[in-house]
């Protein structure tokens, strides 16, 4: 995958998690025990200060969408976070 394509991929995640923030406020946010596994080292770097299957843990996720691994990137995209192209 070169740069660009990234680089759209990303952006594509980061607005679908935005609409689900924004659209599911306050409700329970169950992720995936395999995307908690693909997005563990992420997690760990970015928003460790946030709980798991919270609004404000999606939120720093968002803020950090274009430094997320590939491996979170494709978890994400299987559990529906964001379609595929």
């Amino acid at each position: 995958m070169n740069k660009t394509e990234r680089s759209l991929r990303v952006r594509l995640i980061a607005a679908t998690c935005c609409a689900m923030v924004f659209g599911l406020a306050g409700q329970a946010f169950a992720v995936p025990e395999y995307v908690k596994q693909a997005c563990k080292a992420d997690y760990k770097n970015f928003c460790p200060d946030y709980r798991v299957d919270t609004p404000a843990l999606r939120a720093c996720m968002i803020g950090i969408a274009h430094q997320l691994s590939p491996r979170c990137v494709d978890a994400l995209e299987r559990s529906g976070e964001k379609r595929r192209r």
